[in-house]
């Protein structure tokens, strides 16, 4: 009888697998690093405004400016968050990228203004 359950268990998971598509990015993986960098260190900015209505306008402006300097759309951007979405694996590959490069513009920051 145990036996029989826990192959009915196992039958029960195994029909449940769905593999997960993943798509092709239309933006590299530099060009992402770059778009999420600004974006996180814009988001660290906008954070020290307590003001709600001047917060918003600044964020919109701060990611249009980014989309411009980067010579990205927003569409374009978003499709390719959706692809790393897809897949973790890339997701995390891509992340750690952006902290990484955070972290040596905060090791520059720090140099060029000691406390």
């Amino acid at each position: 009888m145990r036996i029989i359950f826990i192959g009915l268990i196992c039958v029960c998971f195994v029909s449940c697998f769905k593999e997960i598509q993943t798509v092709e990015p239309s933006l590299s993986q530099q060009i992402m690093v770059d778009v999420l960098t600004d974006i996180h260190l814009a988001e660290s900015m906008l954070s020290e405004v307590k003001h709600r209505p001047t917060q918003d306008s600044m964020a919109s402006e701060f990611y249009s400016r980014i989309f411009e300097i980067h010579q990205v759309e927003p569409a374009q951007f978003n499709a390719s968050m959706n692809a790393y979405f897809s897949d973790p694996i890339s997701l995390d590959s891509l992340y750690s990228a952006v902290i990484l490069r955070i972290a040596e513009i905060k090791k520059l920051d720090l140099k060029a203004d000691p406390k």
